[in-house]
């Protein structure tokens, strides 16, 4: 597996050390000695480079042993340059796909995606192949999607599948949050934001799904229920996802009712791109020198507020077969929240 030290690499190893003892668990981690990883076997690896990094020892050994394999490693940057994203995204995945190849007992090789590889196309995304003739919001998508497509060029001749994630937002259980991403950034620019309008469509939905979910769903698949050349969409789907006026209302809500000295201006208007464009370009000589970077990194993630795009989970769904209960946004959303504040977006727990 490589991922390991990511959230849900990290995540799915204890779930596969349980489901079967009896598996060797080989994690390829590019600093083995900063992290602890009991009961696997953790080798120094780089799937950026040929032959993983590794030894042609351990490339022999690995050939001849290895029946499965998981590929979680990426690069989850939006603001890098599409060179730098390429490096791991797509150079790594073509790397472990040609490991892949030289693996003679191989039974599995379940790519690690995301749905946002539809980038800028409306609609209802499939659980199938990808276009990119909308084009892309940032260069992880992107690169995803490329990566994607040398993962489906492969299922001719490897039992390959992909497993596309939503947007993970914290844990349902507690509401704890141990990857802040994008999502996280722009709740926390709610109290901050000096513009009275957002690029929004308050019709179009938003999917997210919480970590402890995702994870056990993954397992799920990887272990009892992969089918090779599938592709599989763990995410809410249309029924379960909010609108953006609702994520938007209900934030408000958490903030105004819990956060008082936060300060909250006044709830902005949700606009077409073209409309805030104008709203930034009229007060652009009145706000604060920081606010060109603060809104670059946002807008990397704001135009899928625009988007009218939903998900289709169905066939996933039926393979889960509600042995992993999907919890509901709202039942944790608050807690995901207060998190947030109480951490400062990760801050304090870092410290």
């Amino acid at each position: 597996m490589t991922g390991a030290t990511g959230l849900v690499g990290g995540g799915l190893i204890p779930l596969l050390r349980a489901g079967n003892p009896e598996r060797d668990l080989v994690l390829l981690v590019r600093r083995p000695s900063a992290f602890h990883f009991p009961g696997c076997i953790v080798l120094e690896a780089d799937v950026t480079k040929p032959g993983l990094g590794l030894g042609q020892a351990e490339l022999s050994i690995l050939s001849r042993q290895v029946t499965q394999v998981i590929h979680s490693a990426a690069d989850i940057r939006f603001r890098i340059s599409l060179e730098e994203s390429r490096a791991t995204n797509v150079e790594g995945t073509r790397r472990m796909l040609e490991f892949a190849g030289l693996c003679h007992r191989l039974e599995r090789f379940l790519h690690v995606s995301t749905i946002y590889v539809a980038g800028k196309r409306t609609g209802l995304v499939a659980e199938g192949p990808s276009c990119s003739i909308a084009g892309f919001v940032n260069t992880y998508q992107q690169t995803k999607f490329e990566a994607e497509q040398l993962v489906l060029a492969s299922m001719a001749r490897m039992p390959v599948a992909i497993a596309r994630l939503s947007s993970i937002i914290g844990d349902s259980r507690h509401g704890s949050v141990h990857q802040f991403n994008y999502f996280h950034q722009s709740i926390k620019a709610i109290p901050w934001n000096p513009l009275p309008a957002i690029p929004a469509d308050p019709e179009a939905r938003i999917d997210l799904v919480s970590s402890d979910w995702t994870i056990a769903a993954l397992h799920l698949l990887f272990d009892e229920c992969f089918a090779p050349g599938r592709v599989f969409q763990l995410c809410a789907g249309p029924e379960r996802s909010w609108t953006v006026g609702e994520l938007l209302s209900r934030t408000y809500d958490v903030f105004e009712r819990h956060h008082v000295h936060l300060r909250l201006r006044r709830r902005p208007r949700m606009v077409p791109y073209s409309e805030f464009e104008r709203v930034v370009d009229k007060l652009s000589h009145r706000l604060p020198a920081s606010f060109n970077d603060w809104l670059g990194a946002l807008l990397t993630f704001l135009p899928h507020l625009s988007l009218q795009q939903q998900f289709d989970n169905a066939d996933t769904e039926r393979l889960l077969a509600g042995r992993v209960p999907f919890p509901s946004l709202e039942s944790y959303f608050q807690q995901i929240v207060e998190y947030c504040v109480a951490t400062n977006w990760g801050r304090a727990a870092a410290d």
